[in-house]
This record gives C-alpha cells, structure tokens and sequence, in this order.
C-alpha cells in the first residue's frame, strides 16, 4: 500500500491517544477534498468517516478529548469522526452485541477494571498496533509503564492510552457531620485506615442492624478498589509473572480483615442491600453516609448530587488521599 493512498498513521495514532480507543480498523484510502474529482471517472470520492464507540456523556464531560481533538484531526486529514455514544451501563453489552452481528465501528474506547480491554483483545476485536507505531516513530516509552502496559497483553500493544489515575484513591467527606462529632477537617494528605475506623465508629448512628447514618463506604464488589486496597496494606493483585493471585499474602489478608471488622463487627459500612437504589452518592448526598471512596469522577458526580465545596444550601465537603497503608505498594 503506497504513502500517496494512506492516511497518516500517526496521525490516526494521535488521534487515538487523545481518544482512548482500541483500533479496529484503519481507512486505507485518503481523503478527496471537496470538489475534486477521482481517478477514476471523475465523480466525487465519498468522504472516509471513522466510527467511534464511547460512553455517554463524555462528549459533555470531556470535550478535549472527544470533541476538540476529533475536530482537529478532520482539519488536519479531512477524515471524519462521528461519535456514537452509549450509555455506560450498557456499553459492553453493546460493544458485544455490534461485533456479534458485525455491525462494530472503527474505532472504540475501552477500559480494563474489570479486564473488558482484555477480553475484547482475546475475541479479536482489537487491532495490534505495534506496526503502525513503529512505521511512524511512536514509542512505548512516550507513556508511563503503566498506562501504557494496560493496552499490552502477550507482548504486544492493543490500542492507545487516554487516560491514566489510580482510581480508588480519593475519599469524600461530610464537613458538617465531622464537625458535629467533633472531629476536624482532615488535611489532605496523611490520613490513617486507624483514623478512618474511629472517626467511622463516631459518626454512625443508630441501630447497628440498621444504621440511620453510616459512618464510611468503600465499595469491596470493585476491582479498582479491591487492587488500591490491597496494595495499600503491602499486597500486590498478581505475582509478578501475572500468573498467579497471592491471595493469602499479608496485604490481603489485612485488607479483608479491614472490611470485614467495618461491615461485620462495627456496622458502620453500608453493604448493597443498605444502599439499596440510591446507591453509595445518593447516601452520601443525604447526610446519611458521612464519608465514602472513589475515583477521579466521583468528584464531578458529588459536586452535582451535592453543590459546591462550600456548601451552599447544603454541607461542605472535600475530598482527600485515601490512606496509603503500611508497606504501601501504590495505587493501581
């Protein structure tokens, strides 16, 4: 395939960067600029237009990335982006259902918290890339290793990073209730998983079995929080080979037995049948939940379900660092 029929691949690289995506697919043909005619009889080439997957709302949420950088590539390739969004609770069921019946787009956001990046590399739905890096002098090293290393699987790079965060590092907290408690407003850094359990303990209210106000959440079903919890009591998700889940290693151990003393034996953190269909932010929003962990959007989602930092018509908050552990190995 000669250079003059091929769109710049780092270019489409780039673009892919900035948007997340596992590349499906590359349009091997460039564009014609408006009015010109082909090679081949004179008539009009159609205009290449790339369809991109991603979640709902990140048209609003993030337009720097899915709107602005596609516009920038059409202006730079003549290529169009057409986005096609789909709800996030629905997206890998979607995702599944477009490739089941061969109807998948070009180009789709992933994300591995549950190996959904990886699964789509297994069935096939990912394009490698190492080729198209190498011919256009796009290097690994460009990205950390570990944002990097979330698109390779067996050795070989499968899409492009757009983000990378530690997920479960944050945690919310209720100003107003902290004060009536009498504790102070926590720095935003040096926090201690024994401080969270005795301010957890002050704060709940009400009958243990059903808890009026609960004093702390963090949510045990997920696997961004179940990696950051373990590895901030000196635990690691894998051995080192990737192989292997040391699950009976000491940061695993202390881990679970964190939980479980706030869930089973203090009774100060909500389990899913407590949260009930307002879920963790909904708790939190109505004064019955006085602090909660999450990740980098939770912070958008409070200042919505909430208001202001400040407080406004109702408490203040802020967020602060989760509490890195003994031995802590870093957040995943």
């Amino acid at each position: 395939m000669s250079q003059d029929h091929t769109l710049s691949r780092r270019s489409f690289l780039k673009s892919a960067a900035a948007t997340g995506v596992g590349l499906l697919a590359v349009a091997c043909t460039a564009p014609v600029a408006p009015g010109a005619a082909s090679s081949e009889g004179g008539a009009s080439q159609e205009p290449i237009v790339l369809r991109l997957h991603m979640r709902a709302g990140g048209e609003t949420g993030e337009p720097a990335i899915y709107v602005t950088r596609p516009a920038e590539f059409t202006e730079e390739t003549g290529v169009q982006v057409q986005l096609e969004p789909i709800p996030a609770g629905e997206y890998w069921a979607k995702i599944e259902t477009l490739a089941a019946s061969n109807t998948l787009g070009d180009n789709m956001f992933t994300d591995n918290k549950n190996w959904q990046h990886n699964r789509a590399v297994h069935f096939g739905l990912i394009q490698e890339i190492d080729d198209f890096m190498e011919s256009d002098g796009v290097s690994r090293d460009e990205w950390q290793p570990g944002v990097i290393g979330a698109c390779i699987v067996d050795g070989k790079v499968y899409g492009l990073p757009k983000t990378g965060h530690p997920a479960h590092a944050y945690m919310w907290v209720n100003h107003d209730m902290l004060g009536e408690a009498g504790i102070a407003v926590p720095e935003t850094y040096g926090t201690t998983w024994d401080q969270y359990r005795e301010w957890a303990n002050a704060l709940a209210q009400g009958d243990p079995e059903q808890r009026d106000v609960y004093g702390i959440h963090f949510p045990t079903n997920n696997i961004q929080m179940i990696i950051n919890g373990i590895r901030t009591f000196g635990g690691w998700e894998l051995n080192e080979e990737g192989t292997e889940s040391p699950a009976t290693s000491d940061g695993w151990k202390e881990f679970i037995r964190t939980a479980y003393t706030l869930y089973q034996e203090d009774k100060v953190m909500p389990t899913a049948a407590d949260l009930g269909s307002a879920g963790t932010l909904g708790l939190f929003a109505a004064g019955r939940l006085a602090m909660m962990v999450g990740s980098r959007g939770t912070n958008q989602s409070v200042r919505e379900a909430v208001g202001p930092e400040e407080g406004g018509d109702n408490f203040a908050w802020s967020a602060i660092g989760l509490a890195e552990g003994p031995n802590f190995n870093g957040w995943g």
